[in-house]
């Protein structure tokens, strides 16, 4: 049983890791039902920071958020296969593939483009295999005061999270683009053929992530 849908919410950030302050404000929801959908849409020209991908997701899904991305992945039908590569723009894309009617097809897909992460739309049970690549090339600083971290990012809105009048945004409509896109793209017809992974297999979010905890315990 998928865990119950998470309601749009619209969080404030600001940081100054780049050595020039910058801020912005990110809306985060998870749908139920059979297949349900993460969205992650940018309100400003500000797109949030790569590395704060994984503290935006504890505080708008909740603490145990991989936990819970986990379990869905756990429960896909089929192989997988996640792919990181560089679209025409030069930007980074972590893309999903996964079998439809037998045939390779781009399930979902993240876009970041100097070390910024773009608005996105992607199914649920792709989430945790494509945020652990993410999270990979993008630490998430886990202990800044045990690494005297110079730069700071900051939250204003923890609880409770700001008003979301999705109407004043171009929430669904960036949302319908994204997955239209991630539609167009054209999968390699042997992708899945060689380092694809089968239905029930981890996604290596978690073990990824207490990796880095420790090695910024050892670098500190």
């Amino acid at each position: 049983m998928n865990p119950p849908a998470t309601p749009y919410k619209n969080l404030p950030w600001a940081e100054n890791a780049s050595r020039t302050y910058k801020c912005g404000r990110v809306i985060v929801g998870m749908g139920s039902g059979h297949e349900p959908r993460l969205d992650f849409y940018n309100c400003t020209s500000s797109n949030l920071p790569a590395y704060l991908i994984f503290v935006v997701l504890k505080i708008t899904l909740g603490d145990d958020w991989v936990e819970k991305l986990e379990k869905i992945h756990r429960q896909r039908p089929g192989l997988w296969k996640t792919e990181v590569c560089l679209n025409q723009e030069g930007g980074e894309e972590y893309r999903l593939y996964t079998l439809k009617q037998d045939k390779p097809v781009c399930s979902s897909r993240i876009s970041i483009a100097n070390s910024r992460i773009h608005s996105f739309s992607i199914w649920a049970e792709d989430a945790a295999p494509l945020l652990k690549k993410v999270i990979e090339n993008y630490p998430p600083v886990f202990l800044p005061k045990l690494k005297n971290y110079r730069y700071t990012y900051f939250f204003p809105g923890y609880l409770p999270f700001y008003g979301l009048d999705k109407a004043s945004t171009n929430l669904e409509e960036t949302m319908s683009r994204q997955r239209e896109e991630t539609r167009k793209i054209t999968a390699d017809e042997n992708s899945l053929q060689t380092g694809a992974s089968r239905a029930g297999d981890s996604s290596g979010l978690m073990e990824t992530i207490e990796a880095l905890k420790c090695l910024e315990v050892f670098m500190a």
